[in-house]
């Protein structure tokens, strides 16, 4: 990436400095500071719709990400 632009190659010697994989999902690990321990599940959203969805429910407090992993 450069200036939010996403780069194929390297800028000076044109070779690719990565590659991007898709993942079908997240598997994701939350928190909510009125609850004991966490919850963890897996979306084919972003975490931040997930995360959306979860602090409109009736559950008091937000739930806040403790760590995502993309998976499929």
């Amino acid at each position: 990436m450069h200036n939010e632009e996403l780069l194929n190659g390297c800028p000076d010697c044109d070779e690719s400095p990565f590659g991007l994989e898709t993942h079908a999902g997240l598997v994701y690990i939350v928190k909510n500071p009125n609850q004991t321990g966490v919850k963890n599940g897996m979306t084919e959203r972003t975490i931040e719709a997930r995360l959306n969805s979860l602090n409109t429910s009736s559950v008091p407090g937000r739930f806040e990400d403790v760590a995502i992993f993309a998976s499929d």
